[in-house]
């Protein structure tokens, strides 16, 4: 009887090891995902101010400084 309790709980702590490097590494790709779309999103935005700033100065040399409206 104690021989099956002790062989149950190493099973159960070997499930729970096994379990736990599963949930380590999906971690460690989420972790590594977050740091490339956080990557992504500033070179992103860099460009969309980029652009912007573009589109105002090519505005403002169009309308000759000022407004036609």
């Amino acid at each position: 009887m104690l021989k099956a309790e002790i062989h149950k709980l190493r099973s159960e702590k070997h499930d729970l090891l096994r379990q736990h490097a599963a949930q380590e590494k999906e971690a460690r790709g989420l972790r590594d995902q977050i740091v490339n779309l956080t990557n992504d999103l500033k070179a992103f935005q860099g460009s969309a101010q980029t652009l912007k700033e573009r589109q105002l100065l090519h505005n403002s040399t169009n309308d000759g400084g000022g407004s036609t409206a």
